[in-house]
């Protein structure tokens, strides 16, 4: 720990000296740039990742007031992504050794987060995540999802997702509308006769969302003799982005 905050003081005086416009880098420059890197080789992930924001915002802070102090904070980022991307191989390195990689007929536990590209969370597995986003029911559990690969437990695609997966590793999957939900389809609005809700008790709300015959649909107009009714799903349109933890692994 002591290795981390003296590194953390190096940043802090290397960014506190005088200001050089117009900067060319000397071979002092890349002596320093050097001992970062042997200082940077002795951090874990963790470690390293706090400093990833505090440079970038040094970059963005410096970017047109001191190119001296850009271009550092540009080189040891370089440094820093080169080591993390170094550990991140190791990690997968070790995990394909010891065969802890998801293959077919594994029993996998996972942690995941639907949401839009707008950044609208509309369900996870995950408790303090649902109560943050305002998704939170008490009528459901929240927990890992646990399924078996490939044994038709899950549609094909979330199995292909999975595969080659190590406990702990995080992936963002990104589908389009249309190789999910289709896209929004004219015809899938349909005219209901006002009498028909009539016969069903219902008063028609624009923009109310009903399920009725084991299907969803919105009110989208109403006029004196008809009902508008699109019965497209809520995520048509949208671009949905699927965020997964593999938190459990049984061979």
């Amino acid at each position: 720990m002591r290795y981390f905050f003296r590194l953390l003081a190096f940043f802090v005086v290397l960014f506190t000296w005088s200001t050089v416009f117009a900067y060319t880098p000397s071979t002092s420059d890349y002596v320093i740039v050097d001992k970062i890197s042997t200082l940077v080789d002795g951090y874990d992930e963790y470690q390293l990742e706090q400093f990833v924001p505090l440079l970038e915002g040094a970059q963005s802070a410096f970017m047109y007031t001191d190119e001296r102090k850009y271009w550092y904070a540009q080189e040891i980022l370089k440094v820093i992504d080169k080591r993390l991307t170094y550990l991140s191989m190791n990690a997968l390195l070790d995990e394909i050794a010891e065969g802890n990689l998801v293959e077919k007929w594994d029993m996998v536990e996972v942690h995941y987060v639907w949401s839009l590209d707008d950044g609208t969370v509309f369900d996870t597995s995950i408790e303090d995540l649902a109560i943050k986003y305002w998704t939170y029911s008490a009528n459901r559990p929240y927990q890992p999802l646990r399924f078996e690969v490939w044994a038709g437990q899950m549609i094909a695609w979330f199995d292909n997702w999975v595969f080659g997966m190590y406990v702990w590793e995080e992936r963002r999957i990104v589908i389009p509308a249309e190789e999910w939900y289709w896209e929004w389809r004219l015809d899938m609005v349909q005219e209901i006769p006002m009498e028909t809700f009539e016969e069903w008790g219902m008063i028609p709300v624009v923009w109310e969302q009903y399920n009725f015959w084991f299907t969803q649909w919105v009110v989208v107009e109403i006029n004196e003799w008809s009902v508008y009714v699109d019965f497209n799903h809520f995520l048509a349109w949208e671009t949905l982005i699927f965020d997964v933890e593999l938190i459990g692994l049984e061979k």
